[in-house]
């Protein structure tokens, strides 16, 4: 029996699969599809172009051309329980988020990877901020004091009914190094604690949180410090025009002073401001020009003079609301005489600096 070409007989097994396949898809199309139409996918990817200046007399100039971001999200939802998996996907892929969400009438709660209930400017999305970057405060509070941020956790949350629409949130988290990299093995009872308590209807929220961090900071292990502060988020619109602005501050102690390694603890205080004005945009896909400003000034240790550190920014945007952006802002940043050379970062001192920003970003 003469046998068939090799070719053949795979184009007769592919072609049997994509048959069976077919069969499987017309059998099973509707529950695939309703499982499908459970899952949604959403992302965003911002390029970014920084030219800076720093030092005091400007010595050092830098410009970056880079992918800044690139964020995939997916969510899958099954009755009272829902799944979240986000990870940036620039340079070596780094998970963000990773829970599991239940609720229950006014009652809720997750389990996973996710950013602590504390400050509102820290837990919106960078896609939904009007800056190109979060800013200096950013940096100094959630990446060098470790207040927020994400990090494993349990939370639970109560929603409440009526004008006021009451929100409380309470969360347990893992113990992290002072780079942020969660602890494992550690004793029961060295976790942290946060709480975020938050009034009002959706164009006008104000809030307090507080929390005891779990950081281990030099060899002596892990040791607990207290940050706490309030927000108050404005969101008000009229036909062609809308305004959004937010404010936060926040008071705490931290390890980073003259001399990291001592026993005593800095008490730091901020307070930051976001304004933004837009001029179209009243719906997604629209088009729109946005002008913000940003103002932040933090304190790292209320004992020591002259050692506040503050940031002015002050940008605009144009574009498809909500879909695609391209933005440019200028920063000014400064950072006085007895500042202590740690807030910069194990790798350099904080040092004052100019910037300019060109951004385009697209979310889909």
């Amino acid at each position: 029996m003469r046998h068939l070409p090799r070719n053949v007989d795979k184009c007769a097994a592919t072609t049997a699969t994509l048959a069976l396949s077919l069969v499987l898809l017309l059998a099973h199309g509707p529950v695939l599809a309703k499982t499908l139409a459970k899952t949604s996918v959403s992302g965003r990817v911002f390029s970014r172009l920084v030219v800076s200046a720093s030092g005091g007399n400007g010595d050092r100039e830098e410009a970056t051309l880079s992918v800044a971001s690139a964020r995939m999200r997916v969510r899958h939802s099954w009755r009272h329980v829902s799944a979240v998996v986000e990870a940036e996907l620039t340079g070596k892929p780094d998970l963000r988020d990773g829970y599991v969400r239940f609720s229950y009438g006014s009652l809720g709660g997750r389990a996973g990877q996710f950013k602590e209930p504390l400050s509102a400017i820290e837990s919106l999305s960078a896609w939904t901020l009007p800056q190109a970057r979060r800013g200096l405060l950013h940096d100094l509070i959630t990446r060098r004091l470790l207040v927020g941020g994400r990090r494993p956790g349990v939370e639970l949350a109560w929603k409440g009914v009526g004008t006021l629409e009451p929100v409380a949130k309470l969360g347990v988290f893992q113990a992290v190094d002072t780079r942020g990299r969660p602890m494992s093995g550690t004793p029961v009872g060295e976790e942290g604690v946060a709480l975020r308590l938050q009034v009002g209807p959706k164009g006008m929220r104000a809030g307090m949180f507080g929390e005891v961090r779990a950081v281990a900071p030099t060899a002596r292990g892990i040791e607990h410090f207290f940050a706490g502060g309030f927000d108050l988020a404005v969101a008000y619109s009229w036909p062609g025009h809308a305004v959004r602005a937010w404010l936060d501050a926040h008071v705490g102690n931290s390890w980073l002073d003259f001399e990291p390694t001592d026993e005593r603890h800095a008490r730091f205080v901020s307070g930051r401001a976001i304004v933004a004005w837009r001029l179209g945009g009243i719906r997604k896909g629209t088009p729109y020009f946005e002008v913000h400003a940003q103002l932040g000034v933090f304190d790292p240790d209320t004992a020591i003079r002259s050692d506040v550190a503050w940031e002015a920014t002050l940008g605009t945007s144009v574009g498809s609301w909500d879909r695609a952006r391209l933005g440019l802002e200028g920063s000014v940043t400064r950072a006085m005489r007895h500042a202590p050379p740690s807030l910069g970062g194990p790798e350099a001192s904080l040092a004052d600096s100019v910037s300019l920003v060109v951004q385009a970003g697209v979310a889909f």
